[in-house]
C-alpha cells in the first residue's frame, strides 16, 4: 500500500518560531501528540488552545513577540525587467501608431487645403 508524505506520522520537523502564538503552540503540541493524523491533531490542538486561559497562552505569546519580523521576498528582478520591456514596447508601438495616424490625418487635411489653394490660384 502506498502512502503519501503528508499522511506519514513520523516525527515532525521543529519549525521556526513565528509571530503567531497559536502556530508556536501547535509546534509543541505536535511534538507531544505525534501518533495522530494531521487533521485530528489540528482539531484537538485548536480545541485545547480555545480552552486555555491567558496565563497558559502567555509563553507562546512571548515567543511570538520575540520572533523576528520577516520581510516578504520580492519576485525575481529579471522577470520584472522583462515585463517592463514588453509593456514599454507595447506602449511605444501604440504611441507610434497613434502618431502615424495623426500624421496621416494631418497630411489629408493639408492635401485638402492644397487642392483649394491650387484652384484659387487658377481662377
Amino acid at each position: 500500500m502506498k502512502t503519501s508524505k503528508k499522511s506519514l506520522t513520523g516525527p515532525f520537523r521543529s519549525g521556526r518560531i513565528t509571530r503567531n502564538p497559536f502556530l508556536n503552540f501547535m509546534r509543541d503540541f505536535r511534538k507531544s501528540n505525534n501518533g495522530l493524523k494531521l487533521t485530528e491533531l489540528t482539531k484537538r490542538g485548536a480545541e485545547l488552545w480555545r480552552k486555555m486561559n491567558e496565563r497558559q497562552k502567555s509563553p507562546y505569546c512571548q515567543l511570538a513577540k520575540q520572533a523576528p519580523r520577516r520581510r516578504r521576498r520580492r519576485k525575481s528582478s529579471k522577470r520584472r525587467r522583462r515585463r517592463r520591456r514588453a509593456y514599454s514596447y507595447a506602449r511605444c508601438r501604440s504611441a507610434s501608431n497613434r502618431r502615424a495616424k495623426f500624421k496621416r490625418e494631418d497630411r489629408l487635411k493639408d492635401d485638402d487645403y492644397d487642392d483649394c489653394d491650387e484652384n484659387d490660384a487658377l481662377d
